[in-house]
């Protein structure tokens, strides 16, 4: 989009992780994956989330959800981990299933599915990673954060 500048200060992005149900979509026991990692980093903090992967009948020995719609509660919050496109195949029903808040996980270009949610009504969170946002970083992400909150940008 050009001459869109989303600027979003720190304590809206610590309001997505603000104790409601998430879903993490995207998660999956494949190592390196960025939803498993994510998935295993809240869980560990005894945030109230839930893996989505219609691939994958467990993750980290939890059941994972094939879609939204199976979650037994409702989730209005959703961090997606997936490709771009297949981001956008799904914001449609993630907006029926009564998602209202989605992170658009960093790494990869969101802006069309950021905007399709932002049709839609919901808030997006992009350009940064959910984990800089918990307590749980470890190594890598550890040392991200720290420079992070030294340079201004957390």
């Amino acid at each position: 989009m050009i001459g869109y500048v989303r600027i979003v200060v720190r304590s809206t992005y610590d309001e997505f992780l603000s104790g409601e149900p998430v879903a993490v979509i995207g998660a999956s026991d494949r190592r390196g994956n960025f939803g498993a990692v994510i998935y295993r980093a809240l869980r560990e903090k005894s945030y109230d989330v839930y893996p989505v992967n219609p691939n994958a009948d467990t993750v980290a020995g939890d059941r994972c959800y094939g879609t939204i719609d199976d979650i037994p509660t409702n989730v209005t919050s959703a961090i997606i981990a997936v490709s771009p496109t297949l981001a956008l195949s799904m914001i449609e029903a993630l907006s029926s299933g009564g998602v209202r808040k989605i992170w658009f996980q960093r790494g990869a270009d969101f802006r069309i599915p950021a905007l399709r949610a932002r049709e839609l009504g919901m808030q997006t969170f992009e350009g940064r990673c959910i984990l800089m946002h918990t307590d749980s970083v470890r190594g890598v992400h550890a040392v991200h954060r720290f420079l992070a909150k030294i340079t201004g940008n957390l």
